[in-house]
């Protein structure tokens, strides 16, 4: 009775123990750079959104609605360092959720997805493999299990090294347009009440992915919408080839793009790129600027327009 009494005892004492004991911490920086991952980045209204469609409907990757917390989630990230796995689970997990255009996403909650990455053995948890099952679930939640993930949110733009960082495999796809369109287009849509703001973001999206090819050369590959949507298929080709995605028969991904662009459909300054490639807007932004423009947004723009080979206003 002695020996029983002492042997329960002692299990007590062990899961009381067991219960107050440092749990196994998560290295958030350890890495494996195999994730096959594709960020589309640049300036907004320079054709992200019809890449996606386009290497969604010819590619074998699925590439979710626009997430706009990945950035600032992979900062507040690197703050915790060393921090136990379960909480780290829950930080990412309610960084995306509680975005508020998550319902873009037409998934009700991740809890499902939280429980199940909370189970992973200690060899996979890292930053790098938790978002790289978020956004698989993403993909499988739409009936799109791909080989390849993506991301176009533009605003990925201001946090191209935190992302590097954290997927050291990926590529970059550096969407460029002319600024003059880009900015017309910006203010059309009710994004900027300006030209003179719209065209402030248009450059700092250039100087920043100038700045990040400087090291990164290897990773990012700058493609012209111009180009996109005058000969579709060679430079979708290129992507292709630089990006590793494996190239799809048409009938398989046929109806991906109309049955996953949640926000395309949703969102009228998206809408555009859900119709037929069309070139005959291309251009115009310029004559428009000419009438309008002030002197001051003249010298701000003019000195980039003329590095990246487009007409000056």
């Amino acid at each position: 009775m002695a020996s029983h009494r002492f042997l329960g005892s002692f299990a007590k004492r062990s899961a009381q123990l067991r219960a107050y004991a440092p749990r196994p911490k998560i290295r958030v920086n350890r890495t494996s750079g195999e994730t096959n991952a594709v960020f589309i980045v640049g300036s907004g209204r320079s054709g992200t959104t019809l890449l996606r469609r386009l290497l969604m409907e010819n590619g074998d990757i699925y590439i979710p609605p626009e997430t706009y917390v990945l950035g600032p989630t992979l900062q507040g990230a690197q703050k915790l360092r060393s921090c136990e796995w379960e909480d780290l689970v829950s930080y990412v997990a309610g960084r995306f959720e509680y975005e508020p255009e998550f319902y873009h996403f037409r998934i009700d909650s991740l809890r499902k997805f939280a429980l199940e990455q909370r189970s992973l053995g200690t060899d996979r948890r890292s930053l790098e493999c938790l978002l790289d099952g978020l956004y698989r679930h993403f993909g499988h939640e739409e009936g799109c299990d791909r080989a390849f993930w993506g991301d176009k949110t533009p605003y990925n733009t201001f946090f191209l090294p935190e992302i590097s960082a954290v997927f050291p495999g990926a590529k970059f796809i550096g969407m460029q347009r002319d600024g003059c369109d880009v900015v017309v287009s910006y203010v059309k849509a009710g994004i900027y009440g300006d030209y003179e703001a719209a065209a402030h973001r248009w450059i700092e999206s250039n100087i920043l992915l100038e700045r990040f090819r400087e090291k990164n050369a290897h990773c990012l590959m700058l493609l012209r919408y111009e180009d996109l949507i005058a000969e579709t298929d060679v430079h979708l080709d290129k992507v292709l080839a630089f990006t590793g995605i494996p190239k799809t028969r048409d009938s398989d991904n046929a109806d991906a793009p109309q049955a996953t662009l949640h926000d395309a459909h949703t969102l009228p300054h998206l809408k555009k790129s859900l119709a037929p490639v069309d070139a005959t807007n291309s251009g115009k932004g310029v004559r428009i600027l000419r009438e309008e423009a002030s002197e001051k947004l003249r010298d701000l723009m003019n000195p980039w327009l003329k590095k990246l080979g487009y007409e000056e206003i």
